[in-house]
């Protein structure tokens, strides 16, 4: 079986770039699972050779999974803090 047939949905970062500006992305997760997707393509396409580009990749993946946890703290503090605003809609609390 041919390499290209293995990878099911090809993406790359124009296509997300393109998907951004076109406010495609309508949750954080799709936007998630589209960069883990384009980084678990080039493990498959390179599969078995220790290049350059895979091993970027491994690293690039691993900073967007830091990023996202970072991400996901901070919008669930956001989030905590508004469902407590008073009924006078008291908006200090989004000081983080």
């Amino acid at each position: 079986m041919s390499v290209c047939k293995e990878i099911k949905n090809p993406l790359d970062f124009s296509i997300i770039l393109n998907r951004l500006y076109l406010d495609y992305y309508k949750d954080y997760t799709s936007f998630w699972k589209d960069i883990s997707h384009l980084f678990d393509q080039v493990e498959t396409f390179y599969k078995g050779y220790n290049l350059d580009i895979t091993v970027l990749a491994r690293r690039l993946k691993r900073i967007a999974v830091h990023l996202y946890q970072v991400w996901h703290e901070y919008a669930q503090m956001i989030y905590d803090k508004t469902r407590q605003i008073d009924i006078r809609g008291s908006l200090s609390v989004f000081n983080p």
